[in-house]
């Protein structure tokens, strides 16, 4: 009896061949990420609720490393944007107002949390021109 493998058959063989390769090279892969990541001079920026508050944040692309940017116990500072050159960061703070409503402001600032400066209240979705230097 002559065996002929169908077309159908050669691509499952093809297809589960390449499935063991990807599948072996996704977990060396796998394996070397975190010194990727150790070695990446790129930072992650993101708010988080800290002590009753949300504040903004970065930390290295592995995860360490992480710095508080904002410490306002009274304002929610929200939706970091990084301008495309990294040197600015817009965000969007709640601050309660003297009648008790919140009013929702832009702002930006320098990426390592300094020079705070107020755009616009009464504002939302803050984003960066593609020459870092408005905000639309």
């Amino acid at each position: 009896m002559n065996f002929t493998p169908s077309l159908a058959m050669s691509a499952r063989l093809v297809l589960f061949s390449f499935a063991v390769a990807l599948s072996a090279n996704t977990a060396a892969r796998a394996e070397s990420l975190p010194d990727e990541l150790k070695a990446s001079p790129h930072k992650i920026l993101f708010e988080s609720y800290d002590k009753n508050n949300w504040e903004l944040f970065t930390m290295n692309a592995d995860g360490s490393g992480r710095k508080k940017l904002t410490n306002t116990p009274n304002v929610h500072e929200l939706y970091p944007q990084a301008s495309p050159d990294g040197s600015k960061i817009c965000f969007l703070a709640d601050v309660k107002a003297a009648d008790g409503d919140t009013v929702r402001s832009v702002y930006y600032m320098n990426a390592d949390g300094s020079g705070r400066v107020k755009v616009a209240d009464r504002s939302r979705q803050p984003c960066w021109s593609p020459d870092s230097t408005k905000i639309a």
